[in-house]
């Protein structure tokens, strides 16, 4: 009797639990659950190699890069945290790779027990899978290509490892970059040699660049589209469309990267080395994070690509995060049928939904949304930091944003008096090949250079440079040059021709009294133009 009621009020906390749980709240609640434990088990004095055990913010946060895979780290994942640490780390990736749900099930169909319609749901969900039918099947082929996939890339690097670290370490370093290359993980044990440095000492090494090149992008394909090839074979035309979209998407973003990353990147490199870090700068950034170069070496536009790279990620049911390679891909299409004026858009003569359009839209935007805000956050935050460990703050020169009228004045001096002032404003000057000035008489502009002149007794020709504050009320010196300034040209239009009379001066030949046409304009655009006052050109 107690037995019955005992199964009876456990059908009925299940049914309740069922009722009020979704799927996807079951993969979460997963996730943080395995978090939690993974820091604890990172706080651990037996965890860290000076004995003392992480902090929990160090350990939360690590526990929370190594379940979901993003590969970032505090500390140096082969000097600071100790064997058993890095098994936990490890255990960690492991689990966030396949996913929470699936070493759930896979436990429950080892244990012998039933695996029931609400863990096929869940586990629908958590590899996207078309539907619940054969999810028990798909999970037993997801643990076998796992295990199969890790040993042969352990099997691959062991002897390189095997012969820089000695056996034993050899074996546990091949074991573990291979599990984190396959779960697109990004963390690595070469820090011994160097803190946080990545692959970078294996960047002209073939076999481990592309035996983690390989890992990478069988775990970042995903385990739907395996089965769909160990299915139909290499009988392209009767995969899945997902299975199309998302194995052509991936040998683009591939080879296009590859091929920027090529002739504008590591173009100092030899050519084996260019190569390699090539094609590995291009598979990495989606979601694994290793590296074989020094990322801060590389251009601004190629670390944009990456950022991209990064953005996009692997695709669904795979190891790899991101939006998803099919994210992208349905957007695309998507614009393109836009662009063609067509109704709708299509993959391989097939017409996509709707709602797979919206999604890939609200995605986008989440992701985009999350990526600025978290880029804000993260700068704000390293001001505020770097400024507060500061007592104080060193002495500076700074300028206050003027963004008034903009003035040029070239002068010639004798010995601290000047004998020609011209003064131009700026209507539109982007740089000195490209700018449009009018000769103006300004009397505050005047001014405040003939004061300097006088106080720093210049002598010879010289040009100013000022800016207005945002009310055009007051002049600021922005620049003084012992030159004269790159639209001169325009002062010999408006009748002072000051590289002239300053070659005068220096002969010794008396010098005229001139007065500027003011209103002359200049506009240059790689050749100049002059006008007179009225606007009439000037054949000059």
């Amino acid at each position: 009797m107690w037995q019955n009621l005992r199964w009876e009020i456990n059908a009925k906390f299940k049914e309740k639990i069922h009722r009020h749980v979704s799927s996807f709240q079951v993969i979460i609640l997963g996730f943080m659950l395995v978090i939690l434990l993974g820091s604890l088990c990172l706080t651990l004095p037996l965890a860290t190699r000076d004995g003392q055990g992480a902090s929990f913010l160090d350990a939360l946060f690590t526990s929370t890069s190594a379940v979901c895979v993003t590969g970032l780290v505090l500390h140096d994942t082969a000097s600071y945290w100790s064997m058993f640490g890095q098994a936990v780390i490890l255990f960690l990736i492991q689990i966030g790779g396949m996913g929470v749900v699936t070493v759930s099930v896979a436990v429950a169909i080892f244990s012998g027990r039933k695996i029931s319609l609400m863990q096929r749901s869940t586990m629908r969900e958590s590899i996207s899978a078309p539907q619940v039918g054969g999810i028990v099947r798909m999970t037993e082929f997801i643990l076998k290509t796992v295990f199969l996939v890790e040993l042969l890339g352990a099997v691959a690097m062991a002897p390189v490892f095997v012969r820089d670290f000695g056996f034993l370490k050899g074996v546990w370093y091949a074991m573990f970059h291979s599990i984190s290359a396959f779960c697109n993980a990004g963390f690595d044990l070469i820090g011994i040699r160097s803190p946080f440095s990545s692959l970078t000492t294996y960047a002209s090494q073939p076999v481990i660049n592309l035996t983690i090149m390989a890992l990478i992008i069988v775990g970042g394909i995903g385990f739907l589209t395996w089965e769909d090839v160990k299915r139909n074979r290499l009988h392209f035309s009767r995969y899945r469309m997902q299975s199309k979209v998302i194995l052509v998407t991936t040998a683009v973003l591939i080879a296009a990267p590859a091929a920027w990353f090529f002739f504008f990147e590591f173009s100092e490199l030899p050519l084996g080395t260019r190569l390699l870090s090539a094609l590995f700068q291009s598979v990495t950034p989606r979601t694994a994070g290793f590296n074989t170069a020094d990322l801060t070496k590389m251009t601004e536009a190629g670390q944009m690509l990456m950022i991209v790279l990064m953005l996009i990620g692997g695709s669904p049911g795979s190891t790899a995060g991101g939006m998803k390679t099919t994210t992208i891909a349905v957007i695309f299409s998507s614009a393109r049928a836009v662009f063609r004026q067509k109704e709708s858009a299509h993959f391989f003569q097939r017409r996509i939904p709707e709602e797979a359009i919206r999604n890939a839209g609200a995605i986008l935007l989440m992701y985009l949304g999350l990526f600025l805000a978290g880029g804000m956050f993260i700068s704000y935050e390293e001001l505020i930091r770097t400024l507060s460990e500061r007592e104080t703050m060193p002495e500076m020169l700074v300028m206050e944003y003027l963004p008034g009228t903009e003035y040029s004045v070239d002068f010639l001096a004798d010995h601290g008096e000047p004998i020609y002032t011209v003064s131009r404003r700026g209507l539109s000057v982007v740089t000195s090949n490209m700018m449009s000035l009018v000769v103006d008489d300004n009397p505050a502009v005047k001014e405040i250079c003939t004061q300097v002149v006088r106080s720093l007794e210049l002598d010879g020709n010289f040009g100013f440079d000022l800016l207005y504050n945002a009310n055009d009320e007051t002049p600021y010196v922005i620049e003084i040059n012992p030159r004269l300034t790159a639209g001169v040209v325009s002062c010999a239009a408006a009748g002072v021709n000051l590289p002239y009379l300053g070659m005068k001066r220096l002969l010794g030949e008396p010098l005229p009294e001139l007065t500027p046409h003011f209103g002359t304009r200049m506009s240059r655009r790689y050749q100049e133009a002059f006008f007179d006052a009225a606007g009439n050109r000037l054949d000059w």
